[in-house]
Formats: structure tokens, sequence, C-alpha cells
């Protein structure tokens, strides 16, 4: 039987939160079966064998009489398609107070909008941020510090270059030079969440983002990727994601490691 964060069975829970219709578990609340080596004597069928407790996370069992998986361990299954994957899934974990010096040498720029410049944007939601408008009186600083949100549909060859903005709750159709639109890297969003309110989406659980810049080994490969903000079991810098990229040049997903300042929160509404 499922179990909620409120220790209550799960039809009995008045709300528990879901992803594509099953309940979404942490991982101290799965509950596997009694671990089991060896074979039940009375009937003569195979039990699950025995598990290391050491190892946090038990076997499935690979063996079963009607042809399914062992439904003990279906909360396991759930479990690593969710937002907490299982150790094993994990990369290392990172090295703490890790130099971010790699990233002064990168071909981009959130201060002057270069980051919008790179093709592999393309075609992706992007929430962004206006800024540096008081020092341009661009639409009289009217909209300095304001949120919305763009689609790249062009190449763009320079900062000075204008792209269509949606902005605020309303979603005014506004054109706006590159060089005033920064990444949103918080949760705020105009009449939904305030931005006293708001968090770094680098800590959102399950926030979709857009990777911008390098994970944090430097490597630049998922520039470009649409990824999903998951639970991590290692702790991590408040300036650090662990995130499953979700790339559609490989047919599995995988686990990185990233800096608040590589992701573009991509809300999807």
């Amino acid at each position: 039987m499922f179990f909620t964060s409120t220790r209550l069975p799960l039809a009995k829970a008045r709300w528990v939160p879901r992803i594509n219709g099953h309940p979404l578990m942490p991982y101290n609340d799965i509950r596997p079966s009694t671990p089991q080596d060896s074979a039940d004597r009375s009937s003569g069928s195979s039990l699950t064998p025995a598990w290391d407790p050491s190892s946090r996370t038990p076997r499935a069992s690979t063996s079963a009489s009607d042809g399914d998986s062992d439904r003990d361990f279906d909360a396991l299954s759930l479990w690593s398609s969710s937002f907490y994957p299982q150790p094993s899934l994990l990369p290392p974990q990172p090295k703490p107070g890790i130099a971010f010096s790699f990233q002064m040498s990168v071909p981009y720029a959130l201060h002057s909008g270069e980051w919008l410049l790179h093709p592999q944007l393309l075609h992706k939601k992007l929430d962004v941020r206006i800024r540096g408008t008081t020092i341009t009186l661009c639409h009289n600083a009217r909209y300095e510090n304001e949120c919305g949100f763009l689609i790249p549909d062009k190449k763009f060859t320079s900062v000075d270059d204008s792209i269509v903005v949606k902005v605020g709750y309303n979603q005014s159709r506004l054109y706006f030079p590159l060089r005033h639109i920064y990444p949103e890297v918080t949760t705020e969003r105009p009449n939904f969440i305030a931005r006293s309110a708001a968090i770094s989406v680098a800590r959102a659980i399950g926030e979709r983002v857009v990777i911008i810049g390098a994970d944090l080994e430097g490597k630049m490969d998922w520039l470009g990727d649409y990824a999903l903000v998951i639970h991590c079991i290692w702790p991590l810098d408040s300036d650090q994601a662990c995130l499953q990229v979700l790339t559609p040049r490989q047919s599995d997903t995988c686990v990185r490691y990233f800096p608040e300042k590589s992701l573009c929160r991509s809300h999807v509404d």
C-alpha cells in the first residue's frame, strides 16, 4: 500500500501530488516489502532475495508467477521516473566549494544579452526579466524589472537586435533590444507567485528550465536543452541544481549538476 507524507494510506489522504496520474512520493516515504533470503517452504515459491540495508535501495525481483514484475516494488519504479531519482542514477557528489572560473571564458554574457545569440535557443520558451532600461530609457523604463517570456524564431547577430517579449500578466507584446533581456532564475510569476514569495529556480523541484550555459564540469554539451529540476540526496550549494536533461538527441535522459547562472526558467503554462 502507498503512503503519503502524512503517514496516511493513499486512499485516505486528502491531497497527494501526482505526476502522469501517479502519486509522487519522496524517498523516505517508500515502503519496500520485508526482505527475504529463503524460499517459502510451505508453497515452494521463490521470494524476493535479501538486500543489503546499507545500500538504502532494495533490489527489485526479476521473477514473478504472473509474468509481471514484483508489485511490492512498483513504488521504486515510480520513484525513479519522478523528481526523486534513485541514488544510483545520480552522478557523483560535486566537490564542495567548486570554483566557477571557467564561466568567465565561455562565449556568452548574461549582462549584455549575448546569451540569446546562441542558435540552440531557437524556438525555446524562455522566461525572462527586463533590466537596464533606466539607463537607456527604453519604453521610458516603464517595464524595468518586469517578468515576461519570449520564443526566439530567428537568429540574432547583435545585442542591439530587438525581439518581442510578452510582459506581465496581460502578456503585452513589446519589442526590447537583447541587451535588456535577462534569464529568469526565480519562481516569480505575476498574479500567481509574488516576488517576495519567489525562490531560486535551482530549488524549485519539478520546474522546467532551459540550459543556457555550462554544467559544473564546464561542459556545454546540453546548451539549449530542456531539463527538469529534481531532488538530489547530495548537499548542494544554494546556487546549484540537479537537473534531469530532456535532450531529444538521445533516447534516454541524463542527470547533471548545473549552477543557477546556466539556467533559464521555462514554465509550462
